[in-house]
């Protein structure tokens, strides 16, 4: 069931980047071993975005939760979920009054064209 929402193309992610990390990390590790399928969090590295990455002072958070140990991270935007966020939340007074087929396009739209600014920027 865990597998099957986390799973991409397939495939289980190899790293999740989440502004808490490290306090994740340590909640799945502690249920890991209760069964097969909280198992795969064991495969899984939790890295804190650089954004949240200041205001964790913890040594294990920075031995192992920080985006500097993960050279395949570097120049790789770790918060752009915030910014999309930040972007979207703009919207709010327009979708609110929309059904959920609406809302459902005027998304679809919406990260679409998110997708097409950032092609056009490479």
């Amino acid at each position: 069931m865990i597998e099957g929402k986390l799973m991409i193309k397939g495939k289980m992610p190899k790293q999740c980047v989440y502004d808490n990390a490290c306090k994740l990390d340590k909640f799945c590790m502690k249920r890991s071993d209760l069964s097969d399928e909280t198992g795969i969090f064991k495969q899984i590295m939790f890295i804190v975005d650089r954004l949240h990455i200041k205001g964790h002072i913890g040594i294990d958070c920075k031995k192992y939760n920080h985006p500097i140990n993960f050279p395949n991270l570097q120049g790789v935007v770790t918060v752009m979920c915030e910014v999309i966020n930040s972007w979207a939340s703009g919207f709010c007074h327009n979708t609110k009054h929309m059904n959920a087929i609406r809302f459902n396009f005027f998304y679809s739209l919406f990260f679409l064209n998110i997708i097409k600014l950032n092609l056009k920027e490479k």
